[in-house]
């Protein structure tokens, strides 16, 4: 009789231990698919942004006039450049000089050209406008107020580094563009302008 419960005892031990071993891999495998599956997330994630650094793509910010052609107002468009702030500088002058896509109208005249782009000392950026900007300018002091704070505006909103412009053309500074914003020295933002 004890021989019979020491196997039935022993049976049941077999039964439990049966079924450890098949729980214990179950579990281990679902562990390892969720450390698994959180990695490859984490993984994905990093080289997403790896591959949007890598590409260069970025979120401006546009300044144009408004309507009414009397304040600055945004607009936003996905660019692609190096991350050199020359690079970006020339990419956002020349959308600037491309005009606006949304409400708003232009700042520049379409026939401005962009002769080149220098990064100084002290946050100064220097930007080399060939003469069409000034011959083809509207004149008058509101629109010559919106044409240099969109552009000194906008470089310096999506380039931390500019802090100050200095707007030359065909190489030269120049007392104004179209005789009432003085364009002679570097010019800071003013963000007030914006609406």
């Amino acid at each position: 009789m004890a021989e019979a419960k020491h196997k039935e005892k022993k049976q049941k031990q077999n039964k439990r231990g049966a079924m450890f071993w098949p729980v214990v891999t179950i579990c281990c495998a679902a562990m390892a698919a969720a450390a698994l599956y959180y990695y490859n997330k984490e993984l994905a994630g990093k080289t997403r942004s790896l591959f949007m650094e890598q590409s260069g793509t970025w979120n401006a910010t546009l300044y144009f006039g408004d309507e009414r052609a009397d304040v600055l107002i945004t607009e936003f468009r996905r660019l692609t450049t190096s991350a050199d702030p020359e690079e970006k500088a020339k990419a956002l002058v020349n959308e600037l000089i491309r005009g606006p896509t949304a409400r708003g109208v232009r700042t520049l005249p379409k026939q401005t050209k962009l002769i080149g782009i220098k990064t100084g000392d002290d946050g100064l950026l220097s930007i080399n406008f060939g003469s069409e900007m000034v011959q083809y300018h509207p004149g008058g002091s509101t629109a010559e107020l919106l044409t240099v704070y969109a552009i000194v505006n906008t470089v310096t909103t999506n380039i931390p580094q500019v802090k100050k412009v200095q707007l030359l053309f065909d190489g030269n500074a120049i007392e104004t563009i179209a005789g009432h914003i003085d364009c002679s020295s570097p010019i800071y933002p003013k963000q007030e302008l914006v609406h």
